[in-house]
């Protein structure tokens, strides 16, 4: 079975995916697509961890203002967990609604994290175009994960456990 996630940005801006459902809940849905569409590949400490035709598997939780997402190599290995700040998502029958708040991080398989989007996302509360509450609630969001990411909380055990196999 398939799903669509729709994401606006806070110009207006829609991105589509489609995704195979791995496993859907009243809670939760882990859905798996390729990656495709990066402008460039995501590079962290010189090593490629994200580019097209990479797998992502994305955990996304009912009420989180934030998608899990577990990238795994053109070998189905694991290169680690990209973080998007969103809003929580909403959920149809076919589809999910977001709004992507520009705000990722990454972990490292190894349990290390960096924060990107940043300077985005102030710019944009800045210049007024956040609700104060979507603004509060995404930088503690962001403070949140990467202090669960430091105690060793996050990414929940369920989603480090999660594999795929290589079809290649």
């Amino acid at each position: 079975m398939r799903i669509q996630i729709t994401q606006t940005n806070l110009w207006g801006n829609l991105s589509r995916r489609e995704m195979e459902i791995i496993y859907q809940s009243n809670k939760m849905v882990i859905a798996r697509y390729p990656v495709s569409n990066l402008q460039n590949p995501l590079v962290v400490d010189g090593v490629h961890v994200l580019e097209n035709g990479y797998t992502a598997v994305a955990f996304i939780e009912y009420g989180n203002w934030y998608i899990t997402e577990k990238i795994f190599d053109f070998q189905a290995r694991p290169t680690g967990f990209l973080i998007n700040v969103v809003t929580p998502v909403e959920e149809n029958l076919t589809f999910l609604n977001t709004m992507d708040l520009f705000i990722k991080v990454w972990i490292s398989p190894v349990d290390q994290c960096k924060v990107f989007g940043t300077s985005i996302f102030r710019n944009i509360a800045k210049d007024g175009l956040l609700t104060e509450t979507v603004e509060k609630k995404a930088l503690e969001t962001v403070d949140t994960l990467v202090l669960e990411v430091q105690n060793g909380g996050f990414p929940p055990q369920f989603v480090k456990d999660f594999y795929i196999e290589n079809n290649g």
